[in-house]
């Protein structure tokens, strides 16, 4: 019976274990469910079902109250147990009526296991074992009745039967069936009257005698999985029944069954590690912190061990791995000169590793070690993987046979493009020598915490020597994944420093005129696709007023940088004419970019600063600013009061629209000590948020920042330079996921000599002087302060 619940879209990356899951639900012999938090009935198989008299689609979604009154009731009791302390319980009794079979008395034996959410302790949500021993109850009685009867259904059981008396301290075993007899490998005439630890002291503190004596100490029959080594080696589903001081053993060898079990969970855990892998690597933004992150997850879910050693990007290490090759090649014995090995390794870093254990100095030695032949060498295993493309396997005890010797390892090369990038080593710690059994205490039991072991983790029947074929296999398709994202990186690394340099080359040192100071900033996109729109300007017209640009191209790759280069050349010569005020200049470069048939929008901002007579001798300066579409300048006042330049109900279009559309203009008096921002959209936009609260964080670290600034003695800021740099650690904590320019201009009093914060003059040649100082300047302004 089809026991899935729910749909799956084919691209969910769990549809295929849950379909595994819900395989094995129905394949299942015993009862089963699944619960979420509520105790609601998520997944049960056609067995649960039945016991319930129920239909599948009858429990889904149903608690068991629901279902059966009282009897579920107690049962959810039980649940909630487990759900709050996070612990196993197994073989519990239930007993009652089910609310479609009425009168008739059914017992069970439930095991309960919390389900986690993956990498964590919370728990989700709980599965249930149900077994109905209302059978084997009767059965029980019976055989109390009738040992001959009992005699006669076990000994034509297909499951091992024992029985052992625990009034003894030796627990003797007292009968044994057929079955028992071929699968222990004994003859009846040595097991009956001998000590059960006697005869088999593997049990001794393992999962087969705390089974037996959780069954004892509970009255209740404990089911569970446990592995026997040699010379049994086999894992067996044990069942202990108690009756008073006797425990009876049922037993059947299942490690054909674990064996396909952990080979469908080892698939399983491969695809979810490979895809957790896959999702690193995609969706980090620095592929190489993503690759330095991989060994976390392999370790332990993989390996003990995991290394990722990359060859450094450069000619000469290329040149290296391909000298060493031709040379490897040419030798008849697989021996190169050492100093040929030498250079390889010195090109190789160990970039990120992870250990099961404590990490040790000697963790890479068994496939980073050489043999030496007089001058010449055999390449270590990573260098043979680098070199010839091809997975090295070491298989246990090649690493040396001292204390420290290493279980397999395999060097797998990291490919992409058909060239090998480097290596990813995969190692196993090796079995330790088998402690002796220790004597049986005389009356003290030493029962596990939990029944039962893994048996991804434990030695198991007809292990494997070393690694695998689909070890190696899966190992290479991991690898190529890695290379996939070294490569990546490498090219994220070359456009974000093409982009960068295309960037910075267009982007020319600020004129210093008398009396003001000008400061600039880029910073490129943390992503080199990220890289090329945004641009500032400042330069001086022939009349000695400053000009002040900020733009954004749209776009964000090299195209766009080229563009903005364009554009930014157009506005500047628009801005050349003497006297031409933003408007004029925008409009200009609108026509010209029509013209021209440049092809792009973008939004830009410009911002002329001019003073005559009377502006001067009050201590202001007159600011013109026109914008096209881009956000608003931020003036900030001596007292360092900022505030956005914003005119509500005009919002001019941007350049590339309509280059007939109206411009305007707007005009406000600065006093002198005052200062003019301009900005691109990356340094206040973040996704999710409106415009306005990026404007509003941005007034707010204005204003922390001049406040930070040191005064001369009348009160004026001195260093403008400082503030920029506090506005942009505020609002960027990180490198910008888009491109952040700035221009700012502080506008020092005309009266004194020019700061020596602002450091020298810096004008083009064509621009008039100007006293260093203007006595007559601002004289009003300072007598109304």
């Amino acid at each position: 019976m089809d026991t899935h619940v729910g749909s799956r879209t084919p691209e969910d990356p769990d549809a295929a274990a849950a379909a595994q899951f819900d395989s094995l639900l129905a394949g299942a012999p015993l009862g089963i469910g699944v619960f979420d938090l509520d105790l609601r009935h998520v997944r049960v198989n056609a067995v649960l079902a039945e016991m319930n008299g129920r239909t599948v689609q009858e429990l889904v979604g149903r608690t068991p109250s629901e279902v059966n009154g009282q009897t579920g009731a107690r049962a959810e009791e039980l649940y909630r147990r487990v759900i709050a302390d996070g612990v196993p319980m197994r073989d519990v009794p239930l007993s009652g009526e089910v609310s479609a079979r009425p009168g008739h008395l059914r017992h069970w034996s439930l095991t309960f296991h919390p389900v986690h959410r993956p990498g964590t302790r919370e728990v989700t949500g709980l599965c249930v074992i149900v077994d109905d021993v209302t059978a084997r109850e009767e059965l029980a009685r019976s055989l109390a009745d009738s040992r001959r009867r009992v005699e006669q259904i076990t000994e034509t059981m297909a499951a091992g039967y024992l029985v052992l008396d625990t009034a003894e301290e030796s627990w003797p075993i007292t009968y044994v069936n057929r079955q028992a007899e071929a699968a222990l490998g004994l003859p009846r005439e040595q097991l009956v009257g001998g000590s059960l630890w006697a005869l088999f002291p593997a049990t001794v503190g393992t999962a087969f005698e705390a089974g037996y004596r959780r069954a004892l100490a509970s009255g209740t029959p404990c089911v569970f999985d446990a592995y026997y080594p040699p010379p049994l080696d086999a894992w067996y589903e044990v069942r202990a029944v108690p009756d008073g001081s006797t425990l009876a053993l049922y037993f059947l060898d299942v490690s054909e069954r674990v064996q396909a079990q952990r080979a469908a969970e080892t698939a399983a855990e491969r695809a979810g590690l490979l895809a957790r892998v896959g999702e690193l690597l995609s969706a980090h933004r620095d592929p190489d912190t993503a690759v330095r992150l991989v060994p976390g997850l392999v370790v332990p879910a993989l390996a003990d061990r995991c290394v990722v050693t990359v060859l450094e990007a450069s000619e000469r290490a290329e040149a290296a791995v391909d000298a060493l090759a031709a040379q490897t090649r040419a030798g008849t014995d697989g021996t190169a000169p050492a100093s040929a090995v030498q250079l390889v390794l010195e090109h190789l870093d160990d970039v990120a590793a992870q250990h099961a254990g404590p990490a040790r100095q000697d963790a890479h030695h068994e496939t980073h070690h050489e043999t030496r032949y007089e001058g010449r060498v055999v390449p270590p295993p990573v260098v043979r993987a680098l070199v010839h493309g091809r997975t090295e396997v070491l298989t246990t005890g090649t690493a040396g046979d001292g204390p420290d010797r290493r279980g397999p390892a395999v060097a797998v090369p990291v490919r992409a493009r058909g060239r090998s990038l480097g290596v990813l080593t995969l190692g196993w710690d090796g079995p330790g020598p088998a402690a002796p059994a220790a004597p049986h205490p005389p009356a003290a039991a030493t029962p596990a915490t939990d029944l039962g072991a893994d048996p991804r983790r434990t030695a198991t029947a007809r292990p494997a020597a070393g690694p695998g074929e689909d070890v190696v296999a899966f190992a290479q398709t991991l690898a190529d994944r890695i290379g996939t994202a070294v490569e990546e990186g490498r090219l994220v690394r070359a456009q974000l420093q093409i982009a960068e340099t295309l960037q910075r080359a267009l982007l020319t040192d600020p004129p210093q005129p008398d009396h003001a100071h000008v400061v600039v900033r880029y910073l490129p996109a943390a992503q080199a696709a990220q890289v090329g729109g945004d641009w500032y300007d400042a330069f001086l017209q022939d009349d000695g007023a400053s000009v002040l640009v900020v733009g954004d191209v749209l776009g964000h790759d090299r195209t766009a940088a080229a563009v903005m280069g364009q554009v930014r050349t157009l506005v500047r010569a628009a801005a050349v004419m003497t006297g031409r005020g933003p408007a004029d200049v925008l409009t200009a470069t609108d026509a010209a970019m029509s013209t021209l048939q440049v092809g792009t929008m973008a939004t830009c901002v410009v911002g002329r600063l001019e003073q005559d007579e009377d502006l001067t001798r009050r201590g202001l300066t007159r600011l013109r600013w026109s914008t096209a579409g881009h956000p608003p300048p931020v003036l900030v006042s001596r007292e360092g009061v900022p505030r956005l330049l914003d005119v509500p109900g005009q919002r001019d279009l941007l350049l590339g629209v309509d280059p007939a559309a109206p411009r305007h203009e707007h005009t406000v008096e600065v006093e002198r000590g005052s200062t003019v921002l301009l900005y691109t959209d990356g340094l206040v936009e973040r996704r999710g948020e409106s415009l306005q609260a990026g404007l509003d964080r941005l007034l707010e670290a204005v204003a922390d920042a001049v406040a930070r600034e040191p005064r001369d003695a009348d009160g004026y800021p001195q260093d403008v330079d400082a503030t920029c740099e506090e506005v942009l650690r505020r609002l960027l904590h990180a490198q910008p996921g888009d491109d952040v320019a700035l221009v700012a201009i502080r506008l020092h009093r005309q009266d004194r000599p020019r700061p020596a914060t602002a450091g020298p003059r810096r004008v083009p040649p064509d621009v008039p002087d100007e006293p260093e100082v203007l006595p007559r300047a601002g004289q009003r302004a300072e007598r109304r302060g």
